[in-house]
């Protein structure tokens, strides 16, 4: 509790004063340790408070040994700052960054009574020495926070003392900046901690104090900072022992043995069989547990005692060899649930087989008693009865448990999170987030009805109605990081619906990555605190307990449309048994089924030849990448679309995606109308001929005239009458789809007449349902559609890395090539385009990104923390090679031909090539019609009325507004 309060002094303070009672101890040296690694890993440093020192109850202290014990805590704290930047830039910040601190801040204060004896008891009196200590207390509060503003001030001066002659840049979502300019972020160096009204330092302290309350005793639990780094290491070794064991040996003994019994299972011939099969798994699965729990413990107690020097408390220890035991019983759990699985399909397939054995024993019986007597429909009432019962068992075993997802991905969202907390010496967002439960994912409708599949209004849900300060689409970028956050889910949960601790941490640590890479994503974060980042934490658990369940109620249906498929052959086999004298009944059903799925999937195929012709269209178009992006620049800027430059501006990979779905919808529209209705109408038309060609081979003679007629040369010749149809297409279609049985399915067909007459009835009752079969080709239609759509996307996207001078997109295939090839555009634009502007005025800057002079100014952008220092570089190549070396060539650290400086693209070289004029008349024609409606998009920008080319491009008509 100390060290929360403390914390909650230092954050929201411009003062904090330490009223200790006798000397200044090493235990306040460790209390402010520990208070100052939380400030910094939770994000709370808005001010850099004052700390003063006052000691009650001493006297006689000389001034040398107060200097002494103030210098004994600042070097415990500049010992702490020099850990935390262990894993963070070097330099990153400082211990004034924090907190002020020197020499002088400590008082002494003498004891308020003097004791006396009087008539034999002990008196205290009040002294006058205290009161008049206490004024000189007054005067030296007053004297820390003077120091510490002048501190302040100083180490701003130094900040702006390094951005001269710069130029800064600010485009529309990412405040950067370009030489000559002071970055207009709206927290930034310049700007002053100090909060305007009592009503926005409680603000700060409410969010300041639920931040607390929410990361608990995760970062306040230890004693110093050498618990601090402790734990860190040992969790580091813990996550490797892990990684060795449990996700790599486990995995694949789990999976092996898995296998092995899954074969003893299919092999199995009762249920005691079964039982019997289960037992032994279990006990192999024991044994392996125990031997990779006893290994991982045994090299963890290894490590310890080689490190004994430096792994001291116990307490800590022995914590962390016992979270070893975690992952071992989730991943037990997981194991134990997919065998519990299969033992519910050997049980199922046993008890179906029974009851068909005892159906078949029952008809065999009324065979022998009635003969050709026999009444079918007792026997399928009876097979009914049998059935419901087997069906009843199976779905109460198999049907999807949403309680147990529920619990499982609580368990695995709460290992990753540990995971994240336990990494004290690396900063991100989830070290004020707490812990979930069950009770808090809420009820099975609240689970079910989750944003998996929203696209807009998470940012509604997920964020207060109204927080200052936020930009008007910060509600957009939430949705934005939503759909990256489902895409990542979808992408690490597998198609059995199964999920590990690492695929939680490998969400998480996306979710870490976006807040981390998103300016608008971070100035939320700051503005609502840990409880955004708890909101999302929750939403994302609970659109992967809902995803997951999705796929469990897929498998689910999927094996009860599989059993009840088992069921409908049973029945046949019971039919054709029970009335041999009918049994061209079910050969004709099974003829008539086979004809019609045979058809079906043709169709099927037609359906992907369709879309296939989509893709082979937009390929002629849209080559590649590259040809892609010189596109998208030709519809823009070459052929003056200034709406379409603005669009290219904002998003160049949007804008190429527009043109994109245009194209396909275009050329989609027709092509889907006319193979739609095609495959409508010829899969009606074959069933027909079909059905027209077999009852005229019977009146004909023909199939009478074969001698010993079976199913495959009935099938050949109505495949011989068919080719001599006049539509060669349909008569392609029917030749290919009529259906070969292989030999122990190739029946024998006593009484073709009868045969004929239920094949034609069956092939009439699939045509009446047409209605449901032209659904069906549309619906197949549109996914395939959209499945060859996103296919083509992902081949002409490319990568989507953007120019960081003037915005344009790279023309590379794929966004993984880096570091094997650097990103590359051949085209390139002003940096105005891109936001850059000058330092004197905000003007736009109207070079060529490829001019040498550029390449020769300096830059500068917002400090990355709020109260951090400026970022500086000197020219465009130190920015490239600090900030984007994915942009320059690997090898020489230069940059690639299609992008270096160059004399020719300077604005007065007057002897340049053709086409580079024309491209410079491109970039100010497009300029000078578009820049009004940039302005209001680069809201910190200002016109430049004063360029001489600007009215001459302008009068050539379409200028926006």
């Amino acid at each position: 509790f100390d060290k929360q309060v403390a914390l909650m002094t230092m954050a929201c303070s411009d003062l904090v004063i330490v009223n200790n009672r006798g000397e200044l101890g090493r235990h306040v040296g460790d209390l402010f340790q520990v208070c100052l690694f939380a400030l910094y890993h939770l994000k709370l440093a808005r001010i850099s408070p004052a700390i003063g020192f006052v000691l009650q109850c001493l006297s006689m202290v000389n001034q040398q040994q107060q200097y002494e014990w103030v210098a004994t805590v600042k070097k415990s704290l500049e010992e702490s700052v020099q850990e935390l930047q262990q894993k963070e830039k070097p330099q990153s910040f400082r211990l004034q960054d924090l907190v002020f601190l020197d020499s002088e801040s400590i008082f002494v204060m003498p004891s308020a009574f003097n004791d006396d004896v009087q008539f034999g008891l002990q008196v205290s009196r009040p002294t006058n020495l205290y009161a008049l200590k206490a004024l000189q207390l007054r005067e030296k509060v007053f004297q820390w926070i003077g120091r510490a503003k002048a501190s302040q001030k100083q180490r701003l001066r130094e900040a702006d003392s390094m951005g001269g002659a710069t130029v800064a840049a600010a485009a529309a979502g990412t405040p950067a900046a370009l030489p000559e300019v002071t970055a207009a972020a709206s927290e930034g160096p310049s700007v002053s901690a100090s909060f305007a009204s009592l009503s926005q330092w409680y603000e700060h302290a409410r969010t300041v104090w639920q931040t607390l309350s929410m990361c608990g005793t995760d970062l306040l639990q230890f004693r110093t900072m050498r618990q601090v780094l402790m734990a860190q290491q040992l969790q580091e070794f813990c996550d490797a022992l892990v990684q060795k064991y449990i996700d790599e040996r486990m995995t694949a003994e789990s999976e092996a043995l898995i296998e092995r019994q899954t074969r003893e299972l299919r092999s199995a011939k009762a249920s005691g069989d079964v039982h019997v099969v289960d037992n032994a798994f279990r006990g192999h699965l024991d044994a392996m547990r125990d031997a990779a729990v006893q290994d991982m413990h045994h090299e963890f107690d290894e490590f310890v005692k080689a490190h004994s020097t430096k792994f001291t408390d116990d307490q800590v220890k022995n914590d962390k060899r016992f979270s070893l035991m975690g992952p071992m019983r989730r991943k037990y759990a997981s194991v134990d649930s997919l065998w519990r699985s299969a033992v519910h399909l050997a049980l199922e397939q046993r008890s179906m087989d029974h009851l068909f054995e005892e159906i078949s024993a029952r008809v065999s019986e009324l065979l022998l008693e009635q003969g050709a007597s026999v009444n079918v429909q007792n026997v399928e009432r009876v097979f009914e009865e049998k059935w419901s019962q087997v069906m009843a068992e199976a779905l109460q075993k198999q049907r999807p448990n949403l309680q147990r997802v529920v619990e499982e991905v609580v368990w695995h969202f709460n290992a990753a999170l540990s995971n994240l907390k336990s990494q004290f010496r690396k900063a991100h967002i989830f070290h004020g987030v707490k812990a979930l439960s069950v009770h808090e994912m809420g009820t099975d409708v609240e689970v079910c009805s989750s944003f998996l599949l929203s696209k807009k209004g998470v940012g509604d849900a997920l964020m207060p109605p109204m927080v200052p300060g936020l930009a008007v689409n910060a509600k957009t970028q939430v949705d934005n990081l939503w759909i990256k956050l489902v895409d990542a889910m979808r992408l690490e949960v597998d198609q059995q619906g199964q999920m590990s601790d690492a695929t939680a941490l490998k969400i998480l640590n996306r979710l870490n990555s976006e807040m981390e890479s998103g300016d608008q994503l971070r100035q939320i974060m700051h503005r609502i605190g840990s409880s955004f980042v708890h909101r999302v934490f929750i939403e994302i658990a609970r659109a992967t307990m809902h995803y997951r369940f999705q796929i469990e109620q897929q498998n689910f249906q999927s094996r009860i449309s599989e059993v009840l498929g088992k069921k409908q052959q049973k029945l046949w086999e019971i039919q054709a048994r029970v009335d041999s004298g009918k049994r061209e009944v079910h050969c004709a059903k099974v003829w008539a089924k086979t004809f019609v799925d045979t058809l079906d999937s043709h169709f099927k195929n037609a359906v992907g030849r369709m879309a296939q012709e989509i893709t082979s269209h937009m390929a002629n178009i849209l080559t590649n990448p590259a040809n892609a992006c010189e596109m998208a620049i030709e519809r823009s800027f070459t052929k003056r679309n200034w709406r379409h430059v603005v669009m290219y501006a904002i998003d160049p990979t949007q804008y190429l995606f527009m043109e994109f779905h245009k194209e396909w919808e275009t050329f989609k529209t027709g092509l889907v109308d006319q193979y739609c209705q095609e495959l409508k109408n010829n899969f009606g038309t074959c069933l027909r001929l079909a059905e027209t060609r077999l009852r005229d081979l019977l009146a004909s003679g023909a199939l009478e005239a074969s001698s010993d007629m079976t199913m495959n040369r009935l099938s050949q010749q109505l495949r011989e009458a068919c080719e001599e149809l006049a539509d060669e297409a349909v008569a392609s279609v029917l030749c290919s789809c009529l259906p070969s049985f292989p030999a122990d399915a190739d029946w024998p067909l006593n009484n073709l007449q009868q045969f004929v007459q239920f094949a034609s009835v069956e092939l009439q009752r699939y045509r009446a349902n047409m209605r449901q079969t032209e659904l069906t080709v549309e619906r197949r239609m549109e996914v395939e559609i959209a499945r060859q759509k996103a296919n083509c996307w992902k081949c002409i996207c490319g990568c989507t890395a953007r120019c960081p001078g003037c915005g344009t997109k790279c023309n590379l295939e794929h966004e993984n090539h880096w570091p094997e090839r650097p990103h590359e555009c051949r085209r390139h634009l002003y940096p105005a385009f891109n936001g850059w502007q000058k330092q004197e005025g905000r003007k736009p800057f109207l070079l060529h990104c490829r001019a040498k002079a550029q390449w020769q100014i300096a830059r500068t952008r917002p400090p990355i923390e709020p109260g951090g220092p400026e970022r500086y570089w000197d020219n465009f190549q130190e920015m490239l090679e600090d900030e984007h070396p994915d942009w320059l060539d690997p090898t020489t650290h230069g940059p690639l031909p299609s992008m270096e400086p160059l004399i020719e693209y300077e604005e007065d070289c007057s002897d340049a090539p053709e086409h580079i004029q024309r491209e410079i008349e491109e970039n100010r024609r497009a300029w000078a019609n578009c820049k009004d409606a940039l302005l209001e998009h680069f809201t910190s920008m200002a016109d430049d009325p004063d360029i001489d080319w600007l009215d001459k491009f302008k009068r050539e008509g379409g200028a926006l507004e």
